[in-house]
């Protein structure tokens, strides 16, 4: 289960930036399938900031940049040997809504 609170600035008619945050939760049936171990715990919190650019009817030029951590201790020790616990991301592209 993930809680997610965000909130976006319009910063002019065409250009605008959403900022979210987010919480996970595993719960023991998830965290004994995903990390091998049994524990119900806070899984992973992150951040994102998206800024979008209006170029016409249909058009948006997105980036981003997010990052998120394994909150739990135990659930973080599965990370440690494969991966970096702690990762950040970015992203561009262009998204054409009709």
């Amino acid at each position: 289960m993930r809680v997610d609170l965000g909130h976006g600035f319009e910063l002019s008619r065409d250009v605008r930036i959403d900022v979210r945050g987010w919480l996970g939760w595993s719960d023991e049936d998830h965290s004994s399938w995903l990390y091998r171990t049994a524990s119900a715990a806070l899984a992973d919190a992150g951040l994102e900031a998206r800024l979008s650019w209006q170029l016409d009817v249909v058009t948006t030029l997105e980036c981003a940049i997010a990052g998120s951590t394994i909150v739990d201790d135990e659930l973080r020790e599965w990370f440690l040997p494969r991966v970096d616990a702690d990762t950040v991301w970015f992203e561009i592209g262009v998204a054409w809504r009709f």
